[in-house]
């Protein structure tokens, strides 16, 4: 899991993961409440964001995730995931953000 900084990055952050996927990265957006909001149905959700808005924001605008097994290559395999996401960025002027 890292942190995806949209408004410093400016790129929508389901522009930047559908870029990654296009170039073989699989990545993927990260929780889309918090975890306690739906395996604790008797949580007053409102409440909960208002008084976690860091996991709040965390979790619907900058939490997004590499699958584990990913880590597992060669120290080349991790310089390709750089090399891609630098190629994503560079070129983030070029995407669609529909």
């Amino acid at each position: 899991m890292f942190r995806y900084d949209e408004p410093k990055i400016g790129l929508k952050g389901d522009a930047f993961i559908r870029a990654l996927v296009a170039e073989s990265i699989p990545a993927s957006g990260g929780y889309a409440f918090p975890l306690g909001t739906k395996y604790h149905q008797d949580l007053d959700y409102g409440a909960f964001a208002a008084k976690c808005p860091v996991a709040e924001r965390a979790c619907q605008h900058e939490a997004m995730w590499f699958p584990q097994n990913m880590f597992l290559g060669t120290e080349e395999d991790m310089d390709d995931v750089v090399t891609v996401i630098r190629k994503v960025l560079e070129n983030k002027g070029q995407l669609s953000c529909d």
